[in-house]
């Protein structure tokens, strides 16, 4: 049964004018904890607070100010006594601990070490003490285990307990340390903590449980019936025999918590909250208990009961004793301490045996674990903490000496069988709750495991009323008892469930007993005992406190029992006329301690007088187990003649009681031979019974005779069993003291976990990584917070438990270290896995120095510079790449081998010298030397020496740093040279130079350079405004402005100005120059030449004026020859239409229309040519579908291959290339490849075309065009020159096709212009060529192009047309070709003679030259423009001006088209037909 306490004086309801207090509790992080907590505190809580900041004694933390600030209910600093009020708050100053004492606070000094390192738990306990039922305690942030040993006191008060939700602390091992005790009420997030206290006191004033001996109603009986039940049900646990006011009290305690109406509602709330029984089953099971509690008791058992219990005990001897409600242990352990200091110094001391039980196996655990808390050790003097315990971090672990005293087990003391062969029993407040019977019960059992004369102890409020027989007073203070030899009573069996007793009604009343008593046989004792009875005088005994213990069958004659509480007392039970002489022969008896007797006493009985002698015989004996008892006799005796006087006397001389003992011994024998022959039969029947009784018990005997060798030869085999058992444990114990100093004295951080992740042990240094305190074992490592920068610790534990393969992983912690983590599965003894074992190394001193030697060898290695080392006897000893590389030899090759062999000899003293200055710490210099390489080259070296040291900073080698400067050398020596030549270049250039030092603003010019400006030269700088003065003012800010900006980006400056000279002439000047210095990023010095461009500038601009003429002269002769080409073209377009031609006229007309074609692409190519070198032709970009265009081209160009016989093959994509470009000027490309494949492949050839998309290197698509034919071919110099103006391939069958050798150079610019590129290709001459166009393609598709609709038909009306130019043939001869086809035409020569004629003959359309003298065709299209009939009519200029300026001019002029000499007969249809009707405003 476990020591589960409560006072039983505890006050079950607050008395009106009782205030609840709540005592807090905090350490670190408490401050801000408690600011938020009494943020929510109400005015009128009606509760009064107690704040405990374990901190520093010198610690001034002004809590008192910062709750006041926040908090509207008057805050106190305590410093002396003080009344507890209600809404009040009580601040205790951190060098002071409090205790309670009527309802004060009083203020004492730390003068204990347990003050000082538990001051919470301290007053907790005092609160418990003082206040009972009505402390509350509150558990707030910090650290450390202060306060959890405190609330287990005030839950043994009835108290409650509440904690801050430790997720939210700062510092959570307070609130942890308080949840793992298992006590607490409610965790919560502390601004929630007032609210919850509120509600629970004023759920204790309504809620009221009758504490009366039966439940006030049916409801209340049958919710208490069911709760115990499930109770039963649900931990095994039956608390039926607690008393009834005890476990209504924890009833309502629970039911305030919960904030419940009333007991049914509770116990609907347990079935359908099974985790709700935990908790209750804690507040009935409060495993309260500490080391040395109450030590003038242990001061009693260590001066008086542990001696007695040890003496005369020999090595052989066991010393037994059973610690009942053990708790968590620290009682057995106190004992076993004291055993300890009185045995272990003994050479031939007995040993101890003590067993420890309970019912609590959470309590268990903890106590068979032997591991405190700082706190649960406060009581425990240092002396024996340092004896007794080892510490283990802030914890401390009882010794395997002590441990191995104590066996734990769980053990119900009302139910389970009892221990044996005791010495003592301590059973202290756990009879408190039990009801009466079950305390007989226990007192009973344990006076059937007690030896005779041995020891109980109980607690300060326990007694052993109602066994007072079984139990002699040792000291009655300390509640100490010595058992007595009595006949032993029958083990107690447990009584049925109390709370299903009364459910149960009997089917019948119960049958008489017949008497039995005849049948019965008895033992000769018994049948001694009875005859005693029946011949003896009537008797009584009775004990130290005048109880009846047993009476005979006659003495009942002298008894009178009274109204009123029935009693055992004699004195109260014995007739009035003898309780007088009775309690005088008692108190003679006793003080005298000897016998007395009290004669010629007068009773009436039965209405007869008589007389009676009155015995008083008390135990003398000292170690008489029957000590204390006293045995009265009622001897009746005849009425003396003489003197009647009653008189007590002590027993006289021997004669006296020789002759008193006579004359009783003849009135027995004459009443025995009366009954002699009455007795005789009886005693011969009774003989009889014997005999069978002893035949069974003969046979019996015989059984109990084998059973005996069975269990000798059982317990010889336990003997061994317990002997290697107590090998085993010795050894396990080795191992376990190896394992426990081995975890505690390695620092790799070790944590063992069981398959489900549950911690099993850890290491001390694993609390570095994660946040354990001890009462984390069984606890889940996914719940306990670390400080890793690692989240996959879960996932790499189940793939070990899946794969049984280790994981090895660096980690991070956030603080910056760096671990090994390596997790590898726990295997048993018999391949099993259990588990897991994690360990942590620290590796961050050696990541440090790894990166910091990683770095260092990595410049060391990937230095451009030889870096090797030598010792003192020139012997290399490291090699690096860049050593390789210089000298050619690998490191292989060079360590271990002499320096000599890369030093000249006449060098090695030198190297020889420096080392020895080296070994003399003293410092070398920079310098250069010749070494040489494995293929016996020079190289001109520069060298840095430095010192190498070891740990211990001795020089034991030289560190050789070189660099090869053989270029640079000869670098130096070619600049010389070149700054010579550079001298003699710019003066036979006539180059100024000038250096600007752009901090100071001073120029230095070279004497050139004042020569170009028309100065003389001058010493010493200039500023730079002398050089602005001298740039032409129309030039000077642009010139300003390039040199800021070659000055801010640090780009080149490059610009040309006009020079005003000294004499006022200007010349042009091209300045050149960079910012060559800078300091801190920031331009200080720019340098740069001056060089005299006049002439070149002169040159220019004959050149631009020479090449504008040249440009005037081919639109001029454009336009010449377009005017006589236009009557041509269209006196052939007009024989054409002519119904009666010959063959020979229409081959003739063909072969005419080709030439006349070929003219006008020259004339046009001309042009074009002229454009693109005047950058002044505009490319009009639109998707396009560049595969559509080839099929186009091609099937115009296929009728020129055919007449030729060449065999034309056009390979395409099926899907279309899309490309951004100019429609026109695409085909125009296409069309001048086919027209050169056509020219230079003879009759009969082959020409392929094919068009395909090909990746660039930059990943760019492109499109990729070839023309390739089997023709001339083209000589390896002309690949390039080709596409140059006028260049034409030297071949007379070629020159027989005509051209100015334009064709390819307008492929090249178009081409380029689309940002494109284009090459020729030949395997030679007569090999044919190839030509490839790329032109980039567009990356993203456009949406699909409708075209338009505007297809060429013929006009339904036929528009009246005038025509004016004044080339007569062109006018007339266009007039017949729109009349044969069908138009009404007038004709007319000039500007005038067109208004005219516009008036009178009223055209719809008039077509009209530009070039004409006097009134020119734009001034013409103006005037008639200006007139209201001329509005609306149709201008179509036609000209043989076709620039881009030209067709802007007759736009803004009012021409609705453009068409350019000669003029086709379809292109003027087309345009009818794409513009709106006359009159029509669109």
């Amino acid at each position: 049964m476990s020591k589960k306490k409560l006072t039983p004086a505890t006050p079950g309801k607050p008395s009106p004018g009782q205030t609840l207090i709540v005592g807090i509790g905090c350490s670190a992080g408490g401050v801000e904890a408690l600011t938020q907590f009494f943020e929510q505190v109400t005015p009128d809580s009606g509760l009064a607070y107690v704040v405990i900041l374990h901190l520093s004694p010198d610690y001034d933390s002004q809590l008192t100010q910062i709750l006041q600030s926040v908090t509207s209910i008057p805050v106190t600093k305590v410093e002396e006594r003080v009344r507890v009020v209600a809404n009040h708050v009580y601040v205790v100053p951190p060098d002071r601990h409090l205790q309670m004492a009527d309802g004060d606070i009083l203020v004492l000094p730390n003068a204990r070490i347990e003050d000082r390192r538990a001051p919470v738990d301290i007053f907790f306990r005092t609160l418990a003490e003082s206040q009972g039922s009505q402390a509350i305690a509150v558990i707030l942030s910090g650290t450390g285990a202060n306060g959890s040993m405190g609330i287990k006191r005030i839950k043994e008060g009835g108290g409650a307990v509440f904690v801050q939700n430790p997720r939210e602390a700062a510092f959570n091992e307070m609130p942890r340390h308080s949840i793992a005790t298992g006590l607490v009420d409610d965790i919560l997030p502390v601004t929630q903590i007032p609210a919850k206290l509120l509600a629970y006191l004023q759920n204790r004033a309504t809620v009221v449980i009758d504490l009366g001996p039966k439940p006030e109603t049916e409801s209340q009986q049958q919710a208490l019936g069911e709760l115990f039940a499930q109770l039963r049900q649900r931990t095994g646990h039956d608390f039926s025999n607690y008393k009834r006011p005890t476990l209504l009290r924890r009833l309502e305690r629970r039911i305030n918590v919960r904030n419940l109406s009333g007991l049914p509602e509770y116990v609907t709330f347990l079935r359908e909250h099974p985790e709700e029984t935990q908790s209750l089953l804690n507040d009935l099971l409060i495993s309260v208990t500490n080391f040395f509690r109450d030590s003038p008791v242990f001061a009693t058992l260590e001066n008086q009961i542990i001696p007695l219990l040890t003496h005369e005990k020999r090595e052989d001897d066991i010393i037994r004793i059973w610690v009942a409600g053990c708790a968590t242990g620290e009682e057995a352990y106190s004992l076993a301490i004291l055993c300890a200091e009185r045995t272990l110094d003994v050479l031939d001391a007995p040993r101890v045996q003590i067993f420890a039980t309970d019912i609590d196996q959470a309590a268990i655990a903890i106590a068979r674990e032997g591991l405190y808390t700082i706190n649960d050790a406060a009581d425990v003097s240092p002396e024996r903490l340092r004896r007794f315990f080892t510490q283990e971090g802030e914890q401390y672990r009882i010794r395997r000496e002590i441990r191995e005293m104590v066996l734990f087990a769980y053990h119900n003391v009302l139910k389970d069988p009892p221990f044996s062969r005791l010495n003592l029993v301590s059973c202290r407040n756990l009879l408190i709750y039990l009801n009466q019977t079950a305390q007989q019960r226990v007192l009973e059992t344990f006076h059937f495991a007690l030896n005779p004369d041995s020891y109980l102890l109980l607690g300060l409020a326990e007694s052993i009323d109602g066994v007072s027989d079984l139990f002699a007073t040792v000291n009655r203070e300390r509640h100490l008892f010595q058992s007595r030899s009595v006949p032993m009573r029958s083990f107690p069996v447990p009584d049925m469930n109390q709370w299903q007793a009364y459910q149960i009604k009997p089917l019948h009343e119960p049958l008489p007993k017949r008497d039995e008593r005849s049948n019965e046989r008895a033992s000769y004792g018994e049948l001694h005992q009875r005859l005693l009875e029946q011949y003896a005088p009537p008797s009584i005994i009775v004990n130290d406190e005048y109880d009846i213990l047993h009476i005979s069958e006659r003495a009942g004659r002298y008894l009178q029992i009274a109204g009123g509480e029935p009693s055992k007392n004699l004195l109260k039970l014995i007739r009035p006329e003898l309780r007088l002489d009775l309690r005088t022969a008692f108190y003679q008896a006793s003080q005298q301690r000897t016998n007395v007797a009290v004669r010629q006493l007068k009773l009436r009985l039965d209405d007869q007088i008589q007389t009676l002698t009155l015995h008083v015989r008390p135990v003398l004996g000292e170690y008489d187990s029957a000590r204390g008892f006293m045995l009265v006799l009622f001897e009746p005796t005849p009425e003396e003649a003489g003197d009647a006087e009653r008189a007590l006397t002590s027993v006289g001389p021997a004669a006296h009681h020789l002759e008193e003992e006579l004359i009783r011994a003849k009135a027995q024998l004459r009443l025995a031979n009366e009954q002699h022959e009455l007795q005789a039969e009886e005693l011969k029947a009774t003989n009889e019974e014997l005999q069978a009784i002893n035949e069974e018990l003969r046979s019996s005997a015989e059984e109990v005779e084998t059973s005996k060798e069975e269990l000798q030869s059982i317990n010889e085999e336990l003997t061994t069993v317990n002997q290697e058992l107590k090998l085993k444990v010795e050894e396990i114990s080795l191992v376990g003291n190896n394992l426990q100093n081995l975890i505690n004295s390695t620092d790799i951080a070790t944590l063992f976990l069981d398959r489900s992740l549950r911690i099993n042990l850890f290491t001390p240094a694993a609390r570095d990584i994660f946040n354990l305190i001890p009462t984390d074992f069984g606890r889940p490592v996914t719940d306990i917070t670390n400080r890793l920068d690692y989240t996959h610790l879960q996932e790499d534990a189940e793939r070990v438990l899946a794969t049984l393969q280790p994981v090895e992983q660096e980690v991070r912690t956030t603080d910056g270290r760096v671990y090994m983590m390596r997790m590898l599965p726990y295997r048993t003894a018999d391949d099993r896995i259990n588990g897991l074992v994690v360990t942590f190394v620290n590796i961050t001193q050696r990541k440090v120095a790894e990166e910091a030697n990683y770095f260092l060898a990595s410049i060391v290695e990937s230095s451009q510079d030889s870096v090797i080392t030598v010792n003192f006897d020139g012997i290399i000893t490291s090699w690096n790449k860049a050593s390789e590389t210089l000298y050619g030899y690998s490191a292989v090759e060079a360590i271990g081998q002499s320096l000599g062999m890369l030093t000249l000899p006449q060098d090695l003293s030198e190297v020889l010298r420096l080392t020895e200055k080296i070994k003399q710490f003293q410092r070398v210099e920079t310098y250069e030397t010749v070494r040489v390489t494995k293929d016996g080259k020079s190289l001109i070296l520069e060298v840095v020496l430095s010192p190498v040291k070891d740990t211990a900073g001795q020089v034991i080698g030289v560190s050789s740093v070189a660099r090869d400067i053989t270029q640079r050398k000869k670098a130096e020596q070619a600049l010389r040279e070149s700054e010579k030549r550079f001298r003699l270049t710019i003066e036979a250039a006539r180059m100024g130079t000038w250096d600007w030092n752009l901090v100071t603003g001073q120029v230095i010019w070279n004497e050139q350079h004042f020569r170009l400006f028309g100065m003389n030269p001058q010493p010493g700088p200039l500023s730079s405004s002398d050089y602005f003065a001298h740039v032409h003012a129309s030039d000077r800010e642009r010139i300003s402005r390039q040199l800021q900006e070659a000055i801010d980006r640090r780009t080149v400056f490059d610009a040309e100005f006009r020079a005003v000279l000294k004499d006022g002439s200007q010349r042009w000047m091209s300045g050149y120059g960079r910012v060559v210095e800078e300091i801190d990023g920031k331009a200080t010095h720019m340098s740069g030449v001056m060089l005299d461009i006049d002439t070149r500038k002169r040159a220019e601009e004959t050149l631009r004026e020479s090449d504008q003429r040249k440009d005037e002269f081919l639109a001029m002769l454009a336009h010449e020859l377009r005017n006589p080409l236009a009557p041509v073209r269209t006196t052939l377009q007009t024989l054409g239409l002519g119904a009666n031609q010959t063959e020979t006229m229409s081959a003739a007309l063909a072969l005419m229309n080709r030439q006349v074609a070929h003219l006008v692409r020259l004339v046009d190519d001309l042009l074009d040519v002229s454009r693109i070198n005047r950058e002044k032709i505009t490319l009009h970009l639109e998707p396009l579908d560049l595969n559509a265009l080839l099929q186009e081209a091609s099937a115009v160009m296929r009728h020129h291959f055919e007449e030729r016989r060449i065999e034309l093959s056009v390979s395409g994509p099926n899907e279309p290339i899309y490309l951004s470009g100019d429609a026109i000027r695409l085909t125009q490309v296409m069309t001048n490849l086919l027209t050169n494949a056509v020219r230079y492949t003879p009759e009969g050839g082959q020409v392929w075309v094919s068009l395909e998309l090909v990746n660039q290197e930059s990943n760019q698509s492109m499109a990729c065009l070839r023309v390739r034919d089997n023709g001339i071919g083209l000589a390896a110099d002309q690949l390039e020159r080709i596409f140059e103006l006028f260049a034409q391939v030297d071949n007379s069958r070629a020159r027989t096709q005509g051209g100015l050798g334009l064709g390819l150079t307008l492929v090249k610019r178009l081409v380029e212009r689309h940002g494109g590129r284009v090459q020729a290709r030949s395997g030679g001459l007569g090999l044919g060529s190839e030509f490839v166009v790329y032109l980039p393609v567009l990356s993203v598709l456009p949406e699909p192009i409708q075209a338009p609709s505007n297809s060429v038909s013929a006009v339904a009306v036929k528009q009246r047309i005038l025509i004016v130019d004044d080339n007569q043939d062109a006018a007339d001869s266009f007039a017949m070709l729109l009349e044969l086809s069908g138009y009404p035409v007038d004709v007319r020569y000039s500007g005038e003679q067109a208004i005219e004629a516009v008036q009178q003959v009223k055209p719809e359309v008039v077509l009209l030259d530009i070039g004409m003298p006097g009134l020119d065709g734009f001034e013409t299209a103006r005037k008639i423009r200006q007139q209201k009939w001329g509005r609306s009519l149709i201008l179509i200029a036609m000209t043989g001006y076709g620039q881009a300026e030209d067709k802007r001019r007759s736009q803004e002029a009012g021409f609705n088209g453009h068409l350019v000499k000669p003029v086709e007969l379809e292109s003027l249809i087309q345009l009818f037909a794409s513009l709106p009707p006359p009159g029509n405003p669109a």
